[in-house]
């Protein structure tokens, strides 16, 4: 089970994986999934499907519960938003304070942490 409330959902531009992040107790977590969401003995559950857009909010949380996904990442703030890249190579994961992460979609390694820079006065 993705630990706390699922905050956001987005398909890549095949619709076969979706990524969704979560957020509960000042920490975050990222997984990626199949679109046919299987059971451990590899019997078809549900297929996710985006429907009219690119992404859908929504999936189910019980089929989530009960699927291996492909990778996750625990992060160490709260997650507010996710997305795929068009080339569905790398996962972008927006949170707490503004900060970005960006992931490989293929190993969940994250690649790069963006952070706000802090604004000063010019005067």
């Amino acid at each position: 089970t993705m630990p706390g409330r699922i905050v956001d959902v987005s398909f890549n531009k095949a619709g076969t994986q979706f990524v969704a992040g979560s957020s509960h107790n000042r920490r975050g977590e990222v997984r990626l999934y199949p679109s046919e969401l299987k059971n451990e003995k590899g019997e078809l559950i549900k297929t996710v499907e985006t429907k009219d857009s690119p992404t859908r909010r929504g999936v189910s949380t019980k089929a989530l519960e009960i699927v291996k996904p492909i990778w996750r990442l625990e992060t160490e703030h709260q997650i507010y938003a996710v997305a795929i890249s068009p080339d569905g190579k790398t996962v972008a994961a927006g949170g707490f304070r503004g900060v970005v992460r960006l992931i490989d979609a293929e190993t969940g390694k994250q690649r790069l942490e963006l952070t706000p820079v802090k604004r000063t006065s010019a005067f």
